[in-house]
């Protein structure tokens, strides 16, 4: 069995090659993956955290299967609160063939996919960037985006302070050009790209805020009590699209943006798929949203890519030097 840690996922999914791996391979995936299972688990009095399973499969070749565990509470002990792994599974023969740290596979094909929808959505005269949001995933999409575009700027928002002076810090070590931002409506003004990772359940990014030809790409709303942005977000844009239509029923951003009378789903111009295979592009003005609620497929396939290239040994690594 192949196992892959967390610092071989990283060093195995570079930003810019699996963004162009998801650009490539999506247009044409045949892979099945149905709805995420998602249950709240208690122990009847307090609610203890969230499972995620979220399976995915070619017939002839693979399944994928990840879990993710989820405790907020474990922030205040000092622990993460994002927890997974991600089994490998031979299709014909059902043995398992390899295990990857579930939580750096999230972070890289979250960003990774992010940066992808961003190439058709975002304009080419981008220069300004703010990442809201202080967590692994933020950071990724920070590193993400600066792979595969080059920026003037990168502002980072965090509801803690100190937090997002510090990812800023280690951001700008890394060689970003990143700075804390101190005012979020101000920034908001000004990004000509908006990413967002929180566990937000109330807007704090305001559509009203937002200038023409701006692109969101919305993360954190994976739950419908989750929300990072208000109704009149949607209401201004004039594309919408999602990573998987099943954040339909999983977004808190979506349903409340539709309940509200702010969106109507006619207005979703597709998946993430179809906007990789389509040659449309938004006007100048045009303000995009690119919700991602996260779905399997796009697990399986960077999982595939991951030891694809750790067997190819071109990054120093074989699935012999990894095996147990």
């Amino acid at each position: 069995m192949i196992v892959l840690n967390h610092d071989d996922v990283a060093r195995l999914l570079p930003w810019a090659m699996l963004t162009e791996q998801f650009k490539r391979v999506l247009c044409n995936d045949t892979s099945v993956s149905p709805p995420r299972l998602q249950f709240e688990l208690s122990d009847g009095a307090h609610d203890l955290g969230t499972l995620l399973v979220m399976p995915a499969w070619r017939d002839d070749a693979l399944i994928g299967l990840k879990t993710v565990t989820i405790w907020e509470s474990n922030r205040a002990r000092g622990r993460a609160s994002h927890g997974a792994s991600y089994i490998i599974i031979n299709a014909r023969s059902g043995v398992v063939e390899a295990i990857l740290d579930g939580g750096m596979l999230t972070e890289r094909r979250t960003a990774a996919m992010s940066a992808a929808a961003a190439s058709c959505l975002m304009r080419q005269d981008t220069m300004r960037m703010l990442v809201v949001g202080t967590g692994p995933v933020a950071r990724s999409l920070a590193q993400a985006h600066a792979a595969c575009h080059s920026f003037e700027t990168i502002e980072i928002f965090g509801r803690r302070e100190k937090a997002a002076s510090e990812m800023a810090a280690e951001l700008r070590d890394a060689g970003l050009p990143t700075s804390q931002c101190e005012n979020l409506e101000q920034a908001v003004r000004s990004a000509d790209l908006i990413v967002t990772a929180t566990s937000a359940t109330t807007p704090i990014v305001h559509g009203r805020w937002l200038k023409p030809g701006a692109h969101l790409s919305l993360i954190g709303s994976f739950k419908p009590t989750m929300r990072e942005v208000d109704g009149e977000t949607f209401r201004r844009a004039g594309q919408v699209w999602l990573d998987d239509c099943a954040a339909l029923a999983e977004s808190g951003d979506l349903l409340d943006a539709i309940a509200e009378g702010c969106l109507d789903e006619s207005r979703i111009d597709g998946n993430l798929r179809s906007l990789l295979r389509s040659s449309r592009r938004p006007a100048p003005h045009d303000i995009t949203i690119f919700k991602c609620a996260g779905f399997a497929a796009a697990d399986l396939i960077a999982a595939e890519f991951a030891l694809a290239r750790a067997s190819s040994g071109t990054v120093g690594a074989s699935p012999r030097t990894l095996a147990l």
